[in-house]
């Protein structure tokens, strides 16, 4: 524990505040209820969706103006 804590001190202040948030989010996903699967599929389904019409915009930019998407 020891080792911890002087890693910790040697973090400036930004990353010592994503480590709490990351601590934060540790105890909070342990103390959530397992994931109930309808609700997980409601929440996933609210993503934003592309229509045609944006593909269709994103590859006349890409046509035109020399702009290349990066694939995921």
């Amino acid at each position: 524990m020891e080792e911890l804590v002087l890693k910790y001190n040697l973090l400036d202040k930004n990353a010592k505040q994503q480590l709490n948030d990351f601590l934060d989010f540790l105890l909070m996903k342990a103390k959530n209820s397992p994931v109930n699967q309808l609700e997980y599929t409601q929440k996933i389904q609210t993503v934003s969706q592309w229509s045609e019409d944006d593909v269709a915009y994103l590859k006349d930019i890409s046509d035109n103006y020399n702009w290349n998407v990066e694939e995921w």
